[in-house]
Formats: C-alpha cells, sequence, structure tokens
C-alpha cells in the first residue's frame, strides 16, 4: 500500500522511488504527513487516508524506537498519541471544508496570479454566490475567455461567527478540483482543526545533496523554477532542505526552505503546496540569466561543508557578483 499511495501523491519521479527505496518506516515518518500536504484533490486525500487507518493506529515506526525501557516506552506511547491526535485532526479539517461546501450560505470568488505580498492589485474580487457550485460556475466561464497559466482561483466559505461573518475556509481551485482547503486561524483555534502552517510540515529524507540543480515544476499555478540545494541539515526536519535561486524581477541569489515553499515564485502565491512534491533533476538548458546557479552547482559538487558555509554567509541575498567573489575567496 505504501508505493501505491506513493505513485498517488508525490509527483517527481526521483524523489518517489526513492521513498519506497527506503521503505515506511525510514522515508517517511509518517505516511498521512506526506498524504495530507499532497498536491492532490481534498477528496482524493481524504480518501486515501481513511484507508491508511489501521497503519496509523498500529504505529509500527514508533514500535521500533523503543528499546525496552521505561523511558522509551513512556516516549513511544506520547508519540503515538501525538500521531492519532493529528491523524484525527487531518480527517476531521478536510471533512470539515467540505461540508462547508454543501448547501446555501455566502462564497466569495477571487481569481488569483503572481504578486507581492503587499501587492494586491493581482487579486481580482469577482463575485458573491449563493452557493459553491455558483462559485464553480462562474471560475468556468471565466476560465474559458482567459489565459489560465499562473492563474488559479480562491473560492472563500464566509459564516456568521461571533457576531460577524467571518472568511472562514478558503478552497484552491483549479479546473473545477479543490486542490487545498485551509481556515481562517481563529476558527481553527476552536474547532481543533489543522491549521494552514501544517500544511508544509513534511518530516521525510530526500535524495538530494549540495550542488544538485533540480527544477520545481510549479504549474499550472507557477512557471517552473531551477534551483540549486545548498544545504540538507539532517535531511529529515521541515527546514532542513535549503536551495538557492535566482529571483529574476531584482537579480538577487536567495537561500532559502524547499519543503515550505520559500522559494520565488511559491513567496508570490498564497498556494499552500510544498514545491518538494516536484523537485527533480534539471537536465535542459539554463536561461543565460542562470548560468549562476551551474557556477555554483559545481562549487558545491556535493560538499556539505562549503554547502552550510554558503548558507550561513548568504542569509539576506546576494547579487550575482558577490556570489563570485564569494566563490573565488572560499579557503574552507
Amino acid at each position: 500500500m505504501y508505493d501505491e499511495i506513493l505513485d498517488r501523491v508525490v509527483p517527481s519521479k526521483y524523489l518517489r522511488e526513492y521513498l519506497k527505496r527506503l521503505g515506511p518506516c525510514m522515508g517517511v515518518s509518517y505516511i498521512e504527513d506526506i498524504v495530507y500536504c499532497s498536491p492532490v484533490s481534498i477528496d482524493t486525500k481524504l480518501e486515501i487516508l481513511e484507508s491508511i487507518k489501521d497503519i496509523v493506529e498500529q504505529d509500527e515506526h514508533n514500535k521500533t524506537l523503543s528499546d525496552g525501557t521505561k523511558q522509551a516506552e513512556d516516549w513511544v506511547k506520547f508519540r503515538h498519541e501525538a500521531r492519532l491526535e493529528d491523524y484525527d485532526r487531518q480527517i476531521k479539517t478536510i471533512k470539515k471544508s467540505l461540508e462547508l461546501k454543501e448547501g446555501e450560505g455566502v462564497f466569495s470568488v477571487e481569481i488569483c496570479g503572481l504578486y507581492e505580498i503587499e501587492d494586491i492589485d493581482n487579486l481580482s474580487f469577482e463575485i458573491i454566490t449563493s452557493t459553491f457550485k455558483g462559485a464553480l460556475d462562474y471560475i468556468d466561464k471565466w476560465y474559458s475567455t482567459e489565459e489560465q497559466r499562473n492563474v488559479w482561483a480562491s473560492i472563500t466559505r464566509w459564516i456568521m461567527y461571533k457576531g460577524e461573518y467571518m472568511p472562514t475556509c478558503i478552497y484552491t481551485v483549479h479546473n473545477g478540483v479543490i486542490i487545498n482547503s485551509c481556515f481562517s486561524d481563529e476558527y481553527v483555534e476552536d474547532a481543533g482543526l489543522r491549521t494552514h502552517i501544517d500544511d508544509r510540515e513534511i518530516h521525510t529524507y530526500v535524495p538530494y545533496k549540495p550542488g544538485d540543480l533540480l527544477e520545481v515544476k510549479g504549474g499550472p499555478f507557477v512557471p517552473d523554477q531551477r534551483i540549486v540545494i545548498i544545504d540538507i541539515g539532517d535531511n529529515w526536519d521541515c527546514c532542513c532542505v535549503q536551495g538557492m535561486y535566482l529571483d529574476e524581477d531584482d537579480g538577487e541569489i536567495r537561500i532559502r526552505a524547499v519543503k515550505h515553499g520559500m522559494i520565488r515564485y511559491y513567496m508570490k502565491s498564497f498556494m499552500e503546496v510544498s514545491p518538494l512534491y516536484t523537485a527533480d533533476f534539471f537536465v535542459g538548458p539554463l536561461k543565460p540569466e542562470e548560468a549562476i546557479l551551474k557556477k555554483v552547482s559545481d562549487f558545491l559538487g556535493g560538499d556539505e561543508k562549503k554547502g552550510r558555509k554558503m548558507l550561513l554567509d548568504n542569509m539576506f541575498g546576494w547579487t550575482e557578483e558577490e556570489m563570485s567573489e564569494w566563490i573565488e575567496n572560499y579557503r574552507g
């Protein structure tokens, strides 16, 4: 079942096959996390999550952590209980989002495109409808006449909450499919649901090393993006995989967390999908302005020490000239 699930939720063939080789206990701490965070429809997520209930309850991964001592057994019990609670929240959150789109209510539609956080001009409020289907119908008509690349739609369900209307659940929609749903922070806290921040808390090993030149397949929402892996840290934590990218808007070279989607285009969209799922080795020619990425890739060549030093020194971004100078002056 583990392999079949990865086939459905991890588009990157290289990452998918790597996780298969590691197996369910080594590759992914909890299989439900990589399902919940994946770029597939919420209906598919719910179907898979409900099908692995026995796996979660048996929790073989936690059992392998115990060495038979009382302290280890207590820790395993704590981890198991925490896992069950989080799994229940995942199921509850998706079911609640599906429930809220049914029946009549207040639904607003926005057409979304790439933009800076402070620039709301490209966030286009379109219409208010009384049903979710009405919102989908409007989006379908809009898509029939507009360019779809780098554009997606957002449907917000508003409900009366604590005396006023609140944007409670936000659905990300493309081609009639809900690929993500998240709740407002206040509602999540009161209802015991999973927060949108958790959607990219992915604890899994990756097969990459410093210097690997990858491409993130961002479509249909964002352009494909080339990145160079700089550091993988403990190769487990949600922040461990750091990638360098070129921001073509200002020419700056920056290093950001890949699992969390902090690289260029994902920062300019409100997509709650991690680019890790589509990251694969880049084999085509780079754009002339991206030549610095090849230079960095060749310089690192799998050397973790170089990558860690580059990460520590490049916390705020460099120009191409500054990066080239750093490489030339590196002495280990």
